[in-house]
């Protein structure tokens, strides 16, 4: 199974243990001790090396999304197949996740008009890399 998230950006840029990476990282799975999630994130960085932003987008893969939910450093959003109207989500589910964006100050302006899901994804990932395509951000499910 796969889903998009937003997740803090932790760490402090040491190579290899403490090198610039999503929250969603770190999740370990208490059953087998790995860690939880495979994924592919983009995260625009300043010249220096350090993050633009504290945030990044996730497409992450994995087995059990309930061990990164109620995480508050990562927004699982919501889960729905990328050609969904935005228009077609039930409007507290919207809501909830346009909250959680701006609550990570995200612009949200640009991303309430989108049409498709599709649409406030790529607008996501573009806000970190101005080449940032949907379809060319993929992982294999677990």
């Amino acid at each position: 199974m796969k889903r998009y998230a937003i997740c803090k950006i932790i760490g402090d840029g040491q190579e290899p243990e403490t090198a610039y990476r999503p929250a969603i990282h770190d999740i370990i799975d208490p059953r087998s001790g790995l860690r939880a999630f495979a994924y592919v994130t983009a995260i625009a960085s300043n010249p220096d090396g350090t993050p633009v932003h504290d945030w990044c987008i996730v497409l992450a893969s994995g087995k059990n999304f309930a061990l990164a939910a109620g995480n508050p450093d990562i927004d699982l959003l919501p889960d729905y197949p990328l050609d969904v109207k935005v228009s077609a989500m039930a409007t507290p589910t919207k809501t909830a996740a346009f909250g959680r964006l701006m609550a990570r100050s995200i612009d949200v302006s640009d991303l309430s008009s989108a049409d498709g899901y599709r649409d406030l994804i790529r607008a996501l990932g573009r806000k970190q890399d101005a080449a940032f395509h949907e379809d060319a951000f993929d992982i294999a499910d677990d």
